[in-house]
């Protein structure tokens, strides 16, 4: 299609991505020149009606980026590019727009594949034929964006595990003095209404301990005393401990190879990680299978953990490893188990993600180098 777009005139010139937007303005004095200009951008463009917000043009690589057909893009709408959850909030942002603004914003665009990435998007308006159309111009950040968060949380979890040792330290004689005051009057007190009483006390002070050992666990965590061994072996001590959990109606699979799969790692610490991933699966299915499978590469090792629970919501994804987030019941649960496993996995120069969708349970992933960095 050869769509040559006439600018708006505006009061102002307005800039677009470092000034494209004036030297395109002054470039598109032909057809076959905007034609250089629009299909030899390295970046993904297109030209949409503004009122109908149907595809109108899209350049080469738009086409490699979002792995469409042209005749599919110019078949689409731009809410077809969005994930279905984001579309009111794009519909919204459209009907606010002004004739001749230049929008600079982030967005999630949606791929032909499923997969969802950030982008930077520049748009500017055109008339075309009468018709108001928009340019725009989306630049891939969802690398950026996941180096920016991982650095938020790694000073999110510097800080708190500052904080977690000093409070930990405090609390932990406070909590031995209780334990031996309430087995102190559960041998002098014979009413056993006296008795329930003292019952949730100890309930009470053994969720603080766990929450205690959550918060020193978190101020290790930063710390790898790495040794070489069988991330084999790990899972399936991993597995042994949290075997009381196990229920009769889940099945758990250990694909584990038949081979040892060497790495330098701490393993006291990835035995922590893999009980806390395995026991969530457990208490997330009511029936079905809990998978744990490894695959050895040349220079790092894949670990993955799967269920066939309830699965998680879009927004306890985007929260699941803040430290004291947590989706169980009130009083079920610290939230500082996966903050735990996300610090020790990123200590050891690894990264551990997680996919999830509601009713199909979740896919918690990591990958750990052999041999940790310098």
């Amino acid at each position: 299609m050869n769509l040559l777009p006439q600018p708006v005139a505006t009061e102002a010139t307005s800039t677009m991505n470092g000034g494209l937007a004036r030297r395109l303005r002054s470039f598109l004095t032909g057809r076959r020149r905007y034609r250089l200009l629009f299909e030899n951008n390295p970046l993904p463009m297109w030209l949409y009606d503004a009122d109908s917000l149907r595809f109108l043009d899209v350049n080469h690589a738009a086409l490699r980026g979002y792995g469409y057909t042209r005749e599919e893009f110019l078949s689409m709408t731009i809410k077809d590019i969005r994930p279905p959850e984001d579309v009111p909030l794009l519909l919204e942002d459209v009907a606010k727009a002004a004739p001749g603004r230049l929008d600079v914003g982030y967005w999630r665009h949606r791929k032909k594949d499923g997969s969802v990435i950030d982008v930077e998007v520049s748009a500017d308006d055109f008339l075309l034929g009468g018709r108001r159309a928009r340019l725009v111009i989306a630049r891939d950040v969802t690398e950026a964006k996941r180096l920016e968060r991982r650095l938020v949380e790694t000073e999110r979890l510097a800080s708190a595990g500052g904080v977690a040792s000093f409070v930990a330290h405090q609390l932990n004689n406070p909590l031995t003095n209780i334990a031996l005051l309430t087995a102190t009057l559960r041998r002098r007190i014979a009413d056993p209404d006296a008795a329930q009483k003292l019952d949730r006390i100890d309930a009470e002070r053994r969720r603080a301990a766990d929450i205690l050992q959550g918060l020193l666990k978190l101020a290790r965590g930063g710390r790898v005393e790495a040794v070489e061994a069988d991330l084999r072996e790990v899972v399936r001590a991993a597995a042994l401990a949290v075997a009381s959990y196990h229920k009769p109606t889940i099945s758990l699979v250990l694909d584990l190879g038949g081979r040892p799969v060497l790495a330098q790692v701490d393993p006291l610490q990835l035995r922590e990680v893999f009980v806390n991933l395995i026991k969530n699966a457990y208490e997330a299915t009511e029936a079905g299978n809990v998978t744990i499978q490894i695959d050895e590469g040349d220079a790092d090792v894949t670990l993955v953990v799967s269920d066939t629970g309830a699965g998680l919501s879009p927004e306890a994804l985007g929260r699941l490893f803040e430290p004291f987030f947590t989706t169980k019941a009130a009083g079920a649960g610290t939230g500082l188990g996966l903050a735990f496993c996300r610090q020790v996995v990123t200590a050891h120069g690894g990264e551990i993600k997680v996919t999830s969708q509601a009713g199909r349970g979740s896919t918690f992933t990591v990958v750990l180098p052999k041999k940790p960095g310098p």
